[in-house]
């Protein structure tokens, strides 16, 4: 967990660095440059792979240049029991780190539809037994559905999928999101 916190905090001031470097939020600056667009937090997912179900939780950073999207994220899932091939059972916990682009598809002036892909890094505790931990690298889709609000906040639902060589896992559910 220190390990995320950490890369969320070197992620965040190599953002903000960025950002103030190249002088947004000054509005003499072209719709050309890199700006903050949104951020989003979900509560509460669900996790599901091949052989097993728990929950996760997602927190973005989203900035646009113009209408491409670059998305950094981050994915914490938590499977309650897995059963071993012993019979036994063990808890399992997973992190993603994820670079995403994409764009989002407005309907009208409040249902968006946002789609992203990208690439990510997965990180497995308690594979199994045998093998306690594994990381692979993933290739990141994910879909939204957007409901905006007049102000800033909006809500929907998302499917994201991971793919990668150890599992592909599977996270569906509800979103809050902050656009700038």
């Amino acid at each position: 967990m220190q390990r995320i916190t950490l890369t969320f905090l070197v992620l965040f001031l190599f953002i903000k660095s960025t950002c103030y470097s190249q002088g947004i939020g000054d509005n003499s600056l072209s719709k050309s440059e890199l700006k903050f667009h949104s951020v989003s937090f979900s509560p509460l997912d669900f996790y599901i792979d091949n052989h097993t179900e728990g929950l996760s939780v997602k927190l973005d950073i989203s900035l646009n240049k113009e209408r491409n999207i670059f998305k950094f994220q981050g994915v914490f899932s938590y499977v309650f029991d897995v059963i071993s091939q012993g019979g036994s059972s063990y808890p399992e916990n997973s992190y993603e780190l994820n670079i995403l682009y994409g764009r989002e598809i407005p309907f009208n002036n409040w249902l968006y539809y946002d789609v992203f892909g990208g690439l990510g890094y997965l990180h497995i505790s308690n594979f199994n037994n045998i093998n306690k931990n594994k990381s692979t690298v993933g290739f990141p889709i994910q879909n939204r559905l957007r409901f905006q609000t007049k102000g800033k906040f909006g809500a929907g639902l998302q499917f994201q999928v991971n793919i990668n060589s150890l599992r592909t896992n599977y996270s569906p559910g509800f979103f809050l999101q902050w656009t700038f």
